[in-house]
């Protein structure tokens, strides 16, 4: 996470959009990019790794819980008062 926090951070990775092939059932791969892109597109052939990303989309209470990637995340853009989400 640290190295693609880096990656964005020096500026010469931003756009409109980007798009993950492959994302797995996981958005790590692309929680370094929300702040440099207006819309991120997740792609996976399997659709049990599409139905999980979408469980998390839809708030579903089955979903992996991603608050520590994200509060790790958001420690790395120096927000460090973060109320739970």
């Amino acid at each position: 996470m640290v190295n693609k926090h880096a990656l964005h951070f020096t500026g010469h990775l931003s756009g409109n959009k980007v798009l993950d092939f492959g994302c797995g059932p996981t958005i790590k791969g692309v929680i370094s990019a929300s702040k440099w892109y207006n819309e991120i597109y997740l792609s996976d052939y399997t659709p049990k790794c599409r139905e999980e990303v979408q469980k998390w989309l839809d708030r579903d209470s089955d979903a992996f819980n991603w608050q520590p990637y994200l509060a790790e995340y958001s420690k790395l853009e120096g927000y460090v008062h973060l109320q739970s989400m």
